[in-house]
């Protein structure tokens, strides 16, 4: 009979008791991280200032025809008109799009090399798509989100997955490969834990 109590103590008490120990040392508590919040230590190219926090810039300063609006949760992404894969990466944009569009002070721009033609040329896109020129998407990736784009041999941008989170402060929270549809979950989640900040 002793046996069966000490049998059911371990079995029914012990984990209870063990949950609320660990419990009670601290919080379940996730954060995603600043970028360059010293500064930018490995600019990928020399017009990105290094000397304390960076925030992006307003973009007009890369082309004035860019009248947009940073101050919220926003998502960056640049690239180009046509790719093969392109139309995996506006659905996985897309879908974000979807589950945050009626939320308050949340963005999406995307910045299209030339022409917007082919992938970006879809109806149900209703976020903000515009066209700038080879340089001064290089410029604005470069200088403004410390991205570097990929050009091909006719100096023309290479497929780019990469999209960049901003927050609220103006801040880089995040590069993500919109290509993969992890990346994209991570995205999803990271948006959700800043939104809680």
């Amino acid at each position: 009979m002793k046996l069966k109590w000490i049998f059911l103590f371990f079995i029914l008490v012990l984990p209870v008791c063990i949950y609320l120990f660990l419990k009670s040392f601290g919080d379940n508590k996730f954060e995603v991280p600043v970028f360059y919040a010293e500064g930018v230590t490995n600019p990928v190219s020399s017009c990105t200032n290094t000397s304390g926090p960076f925030k992006v810039p307003n973009l007009t300063k890369y082309d004035s025809a860019l009248q947009i609006d940073i101050s919220g949760l926003t998502i960056l992404d640049i690239g180009t008109s046509s790719c093969d894969s392109c139309r995996q990466k506006i659905n996985n944009l897309l879908s974000i799009w979807d589950k945050y569009k009626d939320v308050k002070d949340f963005k999406m721009y995307s910045f299209i090399e030339g022409e917007n033609s082919g992938s970006y040329n879809n109806p149900d896109i209703n976020w903000g798509v515009y066209n700038s020129s080879t340089n001064q998407l290089t410029e604005m990736a470069n200088c403004g989100l410390n991205l570097d784009l990929i050009h091909s041999d006719q100096q023309r941008i290479n497929k780019n997955g990469v999209v960049v989170l901003v927050d609220d402060k103006r801040r880089i929270r995040g590069y993500y490969n919109a290509f993969d549809r992890k990346e994209a979950d991570r995205l999803v989640i990271e948006l959700e834990i800043i939104r809680k900040e």
